[in-house]
């Protein structure tokens, strides 16, 4: 399930979902000055919401992984 809400200061996107615990922001950060065919697989998307959001949190809430993802408006 994902969320997105918007206002004058900023852009949040709630991330839900019911697998098994897991925190990808624990995840080390790729090698991305590796050339694609020597990178592990994986790990390139949440690199890439961490770059561009401002904020970024985890949480277990009663069985569900939340992941928070927040965005400051550019003005």
């Amino acid at each position: 399930m994902v969320t997105l809400t918007a206002d004058d200061v900023e852009l949040v996107v709630v991330i839900r979902d019911r697998g098994q615990a897991y925190n990808p922001l624990l995840r080390d950060e790729p090698d991305v000055n590796l050339p694609a065919e020597r990178r592990p697989i994986g790990g390139l998307g949440i690199h890439f919401c961490k770059k561009l959001t401002n904020a970024q949190d985890y949480r277990r809430e009663d069985g569900w992984n939340v992941l928070t993802l927040r965005r400051k408006r550019i003005r």
